[in-house]
């Protein structure tokens, strides 16, 4: 029998954090837990995090941290955690077994950078399988509204200091706007057969790439240029 195809048992105990720590038998302690970082891009259920060991801290993992009870699969220990697609990690169990890939989990290790394909493998294996068991489990909107609780400090201090830039981004569109009229005008008196105007002092604009907008930095670049006015 292959390590894949070896069984995979576990007890898992969910905790006030959002997420369930899973102890594997024969394995070790893996936690699971929904995307802490990807959320002002895509929500916090189309990505996971595994930690590789028992993980009660607030704080984000770094790729070398060591955790407590962590997994060992062929004599290597796993550091850190693992960001991961629910998709791809349902995928990967939908397939037959000469067919999976498990490029779609990277796990790092304290000795060089990733552990070697074979440990990838049986990994990938159980971390499909738990997350498959973490999104059917029947307290799974309980574990999302904590993990939402717990993270709304920190979000909502991040959405004030956006929401801050983007209307000090408005006033400067308003005075951009006010000075493209005036240009606008200038050249329409002067088709008119009138005489040339001055259009005033060009508006302080801060540097294209702090735009909060794509089209905004587009415009930028084509109107105040790729450096910053306020030093012109």
């Amino acid at each position: 029998m292959g390590q894949n195809a070896q069984p995979i048992t576990y007890h898992a105990t969910a905790t006030d954090r959002g997420r369930v720590e899973y102890d594997v038998h024969k394995a070790g302690t893996f936690t699971l837990g929904f995307d802490h970082s990807h959320y002002a891009h895509g929500g916090d259920e189309q990505r996971l995090y595994v930690a590789y060991g028992r993980w009660d801290s607030e704080n984000s993992l770094d790729r070398r941290t060591a955790l407590p009870q962590a997994p060992t699969i062929n004599r290597i220990t796993p550091v850190g955690g693992s960001w991961f697609s629910t998709d791809k990690a349902l995928e990967y169990l939908a397939r037959d077994e000469e067919w999976r890939w498990s490029g779609w989990l990277t796990v790092g290790r304290a000795a060089g950078p990733y552990v070697p394909e074979r440990t990838r493998d049986r990994l990938a294996q159980i971390v499909a399988v738990l997350a498959r068991d973490f999104l059917a489990r029947a307290d799974y909107k309980e574990l999302l509204h904590a993990h939402r609780v717990r993270l709304a400090p920190g979000r909502a201090a991040e959405h004030q200091e956006r929401l801050q830039g983007v209307q000090e981004e408005l006033a400067e569109w308003q005075s951009r706007v006010a000075h493209e009229r005036r240009l606008l005008e200038i050249q329409e008196q002067l088709i008119a057969g009138g005489p040339w105007a001055e259009s005033g002092p060009v508006p302080r604009w801060r540097d294209y790439q702090h735009a909060k907008t794509r089209g905004g930095q587009q415009f930028l670049i084509g109107t105040v240029g790729t450096r910053d006015p306020r030093w012109r």
